[in-house]
């Protein structure tokens, strides 16, 4: 699990058609957005543990990282 502070960095994943999801451990919805670029501020996110959806038309990609 990978710890991010401000900027979480996504490279090989970017597709206008992705859209990432950030969910904290209770299953809430932080954040959702289409993927246009390979970095997502995250600074505004409490401490603790997030798991992280990219999801497209062939592709569901999840990983977890904590603040």
């Amino acid at each position: 699990i990978n710890t991010v502070v401000e900027k979480l960095n996504i490279s090989n994943l970017i597709d206008p058609n992705n859209t990432i999801n950030i969910y904290n451990s209770r299953g809430q919805l932080h954040y959702s957005e289409k993927l246009s670029n390979n970095s997502i501020d995250v600074s505004a996110l409490s401490k603790g543990l997030y798991i992280v959806q990219i999801s497209g038309e062939s592709l569901n990609y999840i990983f977890k990282f904590t603040k």
